[in-house]
């Protein structure tokens, strides 16, 4: 009985310590031309899944990906739009590998070629469809890059935008989460963990000698 406790108090330490494991998807690492396809899944790790989609404005399906551009959208260099003019741009996060939820931290957009363009649908919803934030209608800035902090967590995340390609997204922050994980305690709260559980191990001597 007397491991049993020690293992469960060792247990109950490592579920409230453990990390969550963030990003920031950019696309400074792609040597592409404008108008080049993102290649399929970048930006993915072992805990997020990204997908990339082109919708018609109805928001049926057009193609399974984004178009890369270098610059001009606003102070943002290198960012994904939608492959129709007047279509829906789309990224997907999904929890993966051992991961329970994504949480969306922040993004950010810019119009192109640097002057202000009208989003008529700017939103971010959870994989069954729900809407969760909605900004629309919204002018993303041409100049100084618009900043988005929705800052909402599911097992599967979609931003949708449009329905104007001159829009384009960079600087994704997105974690992922297990929802049995807690927030990560300050060092004092640790401290006081560890304290418990050397009481535990020194008592536990005591009792045996």
């Amino acid at each position: 009985m007397k491991k049993i406790g020690l293992v469960v108090v060792i247990a109950a330490i490592l579920s409230v310590v453990q990390p969550s494991s963030a990003m920031i998807l950019d696309f400074d690492d792609l040597a592409l031309n404008n108008w080049d396809p993102i290649p399929a899944g970048y930006g993915s790790s072992g805990t997020i899944q990204v997908s990339y989609r082109s919708l018609n404005n109805d928001l049926s399906v057009y193609s399974e990906r984004l178009l890369f551009w270098n610059d001009d959208y606003a102070d943002l260099h290198k960012v994904a739009f939608s492959e129709i003019s007047n279509g829906v741009a789309e990224l997907t996060f999904t929890a993966t590998g051992g991961a329970d939820l994504v949480r969306l931290n922040n993004f950010q957009m810019g119009g192109w070629p640097n002057v202000n363009i009208g989003a008529g649908l700017l939103q971010v919803l959870d994989g069954s469809g729900n809407l969760l934030v909605n900004w629309a209608p919204y002018t993303i800035s041409g100049s100084t890059a618009s900043s988005f902090s929705p800052d909402v967590a599911a097992e599967s995340l979609r931003i949708r935008w449009g329905y104007n390609w001159n829009i384009g997204i960079d600087n994704i922050d997105i974690t992922s989460e297990n929802r049995g994980a807690g927030v990560v305690p300050e060092p004092s709260t640790l401290l006081l963990l560890a304290a418990g559980l050397l009481g535990l191990v020194g008592l536990n001597r005591r009792r045996i000698k």
